[in-house]
């Protein structure tokens, strides 16, 4: 049996059941897609609000109107839809029976809830590195993020040891590894 493998991000996938189910969303058929230049031509010769509210409802009137889906505006509407019709929802699954998040560190609330919906019965392999986050709270939140999805699925988070190889100057790995986990730096030679 020959199964398809995807390389995907949160939108693509978004956008692909909006496209096939977007009817269900008051879209009309087909969606497309509203890239930033375009949205910005629109706001522009539509005299849309400044004020940020008032711009993504001009934002979001549109694409009901027009079918053509501003980015900011995707995760949000194929969340309410899935979330509104488990059948939609099940089929959607179907689709994807083992789901691989990388850069999981930089998932967004949103994309959070969205594959949560997707991800409900697949199986799910996540990684990333709540180091790479900057602030305090940002590491704080993004290691609750794991430890709730390890919960969620049934498994443990797993901390992978070993050599990064992104960098030539290893001395400024071990350097950063041990400043990362407290420990003294004793180079060698």
């Amino acid at each position: 049996h020959h199964a398809n493998l995807d390389f995907r991000t949160y939108h693509s996938i978004a956008f692909d059941i909006l496209r096939l189910y977007g009817r269900f969303a008051a879209l009309p058929a087909p969606a497309q897609v509203l890239d930033r230049t375009e949205e910005h031509l629109v706001a522009l010769t539509e005299n849309w609000a400044d004020d940020e509210n008032e711009y993504a409802e001009h934002r979001r009137s549109y694409g009901r109107k027009t079918g053509r889906v501003a980015f900011a505006d995707m995760i949000g509407l194929v969340t309410r839809l899935l979330q509104a019709s488990p059948t939609l929802r099940r089929v959607a699954q179907r689709r994807y029976g083992c789901i691989v998040v990388d850069e999981f560190q930089d998932t967004t609330d949103d994309q959070w809830v969205f594959l949560r919906l997707l991800a409900e019965s697949a199986r799910l392999l996540v990684f990333g590195d709540p180091h790479q986050m900057i602030t305090d709270a940002d590491f704080a939140s993004t290691k609750a993020r794991f430890a709730e999805c390890a919960s969620w699925k049934g498994v443990s988070v797993t901390a992978f040891a070993g050599r990064n190889y992104r960098c030539a100057a290893t001395d400024i790995l071990d350097f950063a590894e041990a400043v990362l986990h407290g420990v003294a730096y004793a180079p060698t030679g």
